[in-house]
């Protein structure tokens, strides 16, 4: 929790009550079968199947010709650090038509690669791929597995800087750009398809989305939910403390905003701490100490490990503590989940 939310916090509540509150805390398999429509290693990469829908279809195959070589004026990478880096749970946006748009992280079923998707955007299936692009879905990017020999008959100038550009291949109404790049050994390619008509308007936002490219290693994700040995505490009041906090989690994991409200010290802490609550994340809570209470406050901690499951395959993890102050009925109940 960032200082800003953790003195929001703790302005809910009396501020001595507090004192000595912990450390803040922090709040695939690599397919190599061949694309839809390609064969890795082919001399020609044809255009990538449309989706079914009631849009008239804008994709049709260029007539291939000897892709050029452009590695003389390439000179930098797409990606920011030069390559594809590890998904490390940072977020990205992105500026469109001058305004801020929120982006978010989606993965691809064939490959361990994620991109950055303004919300503005739409996600589909193209073949056995996920694609992402205009909610027409004529415009859109698609990530294959291994590395294309792209027939091009074209090279944008605005592309030839970057040393995974191969070329562009252009009919009478769409063009394909692609990129090549390695991820941890394996090849991948990036197609950036668009209508000729729309090219001008969407090339950049479209080649900054190939650069948002993330590694997300596909892997068994745990279920969510809560596994922790319920704590033994002996003495007065001990078992209220304890029925607190289990409510608290019980009620954090499976998404029950009231039986998590009940386990709050006041209407307004749980208010505050609605934002723990995230469609795209789930959880699941492996352990819980009894920490005690520390010298000199009103307080009582527990220690929670806990992993959190993000929808785009992302697993975090990481500790809270949860402190318990009674309240003006003499209950004791969650203050403070830092």
């Amino acid at each position: 929790m960032n200082w800003t939310r953790k003195c929001a916090a703790a302005s809910l509540i009396p501020l001595t009550l507090l004192m000595g509150c912990a450390a803040d805390n922090e709040a695939s398999k690599n397919s190599t079968t061949s694309a839809p429509g390609y064969t890795a290693d082919s001399l020609t990469a044809p255009s990538s199947p449309l989706p079914s829908s009631p849009v008239t279809p804008a994709a049709k195959s260029a007539v291939p010709t000897p892709v050029r070589s452009f590695a003389a004026a390439a000179s930098k990478s797409i990606f920011t650090d030069g390559k594809v880096p590890d998904y490390d749970g940072s977020g990205r946006g992105y500026v469109i038509d001058g305004g801020d748009v929120n982006a978010k992280l989606l993965s691809d079923p064939l490959t361990p690669i994620a991109v950055f998707v303004p919300e503005t955007m739409v996600e589909f299936t193209l073949g056995s791929s996920k694609a992402w692009g205009t909610p027409d879905q004529r415009n859109y990017l698609v990530f294959h597995p291994g590395n294309l020999t792209v027939q091009a008959n074209e090279h944008e100038p605005d592309l030839l800087p970057y040393k995974e550009y191969k070329g562009t291949a252009r009919d009478s109404e769409t063009s394909a750009d692609y990129f090549a790049f390695t991820v941890h050994g394996k090849p991948y390619t990036a197609e950036v398809r668009l209508t000729v008509e729309e090219r001008d308007k969407w090339l950049l936002l479209f080649t900054q989305m190939v650069g948002s490219a993330q590694y997300l290693e596909k892997r068994q994700l745990p279920e969510p939910g809560v596994y922790v040995m319920r704590p033994t505490l002996s003495g007065e009041g001990q078992k209220q403390i304890v029925d607190t906090v289990m409510d608290c989690l019980k009620g954090w994991a499976a998404n029950d905003r009231e039986l998590f409200n009940s386990s709050m010290y006041s209407p307004e802490t749980a208010d505050y701490f609605s934002y723990l609550f995230s469609p795209d994340v789930k959880y699941r809570f492996n352990s819980l100490t009894y920490e005690g209470q520390p010298k000199n406050t009103k307080r009582v901690d527990f220690l929670l490990e806990y992993q959190a499951i993000h929808d785009n395959g992302y697993l975090s993890e990481g500790t809270y503590l949860i402190s318990l102050l009674k309240n003006k009925q003499g209950e004791w109940k969650v203050a403070q989940i830092d």
